[in-house]
Order: C-alpha cells, then structure tokens, then sequence
C-alpha cells in the first residue's frame, strides 16, 4: 500500500511502463535498431513500427551524460519529437538531437517527421 502512494516507487514506475506499452505498441513490437553514439555508458536504439517510432536513451553510468545525435536526424528527417518518459534534457538543434541524462536514467521520446 505505501508504494501505490508514491509516485517514485517501484510500483508506480511499472504501472506507468505497463501504461506506455499498451500506447504505443512499438515498445512491445516495434523492429529494433541500434543508433551510435560516442558514449560507452549510454545505450540508444530506436523500436519501430510503420507509422510510430520511438528513441529509447539509457543512461547506464552514475555520472550525467551529454551527447549529440546528428545522424539519426540527417537520416531520419526528424521534425519535432514528445518525450514521454524520463527526466533528461532533450532539444533539437538544427540537425542535431541534444540530450542530457542524469545518472542511471531512462529516456523514451516518440519522433515525428
């Protein structure tokens, strides 16, 4: 019962996992695709279906990462994105996606073109 009542709780991040899984079935679905990145420490992917594709970052150090992703921009005609899971620093500069990820974070963001 008290972890039902705090919203950083174990239980509440699966609920809300289990919630976006449901909303965008490339999470569960999608065809896989690794995205380089200069950073040994963070993992990022895309998970793709026909008509939504998802950027999933993975922060896998306990240090803050910063990293800029121009291929998947140049290469993907990314307009506009919505982060729908996470807590890091996401802008689109121009031709390069900017992210920031505090330590041993996750970030989800649903890309449009």
């Amino acid at each position: 019962e008290e972890q039902k009542n705090d919203d950083a709780s174990l239980w509440n991040t699966y609920r809300r996992l289990l919630s976006l899984r449901k909303q965008y079935p490339a999470l569960s679905s999608g065809k896989y695709r690794a995205v380089e990145n200069t950073h040994s420490s963070v993992l990022t992917f895309f998970r793709e279906l026909p008509n939504q594709r998802l950027l999933m970052m993975m922060n896998l150090s306990n240090d803050r990462q910063t990293l800029s992703l121009n291929s998947i921009v140049q290469t993907t005609h990314i307009k506009k994105f919505e982060t729908i899971y996470g807590d890091g620093d996401i802008s689109l500069n121009g031709n390069i996606l900017n992210a920031t990820l505090p330590p041993f974070e996750t970030v989800i963001i649903v890309l449009d073109k």
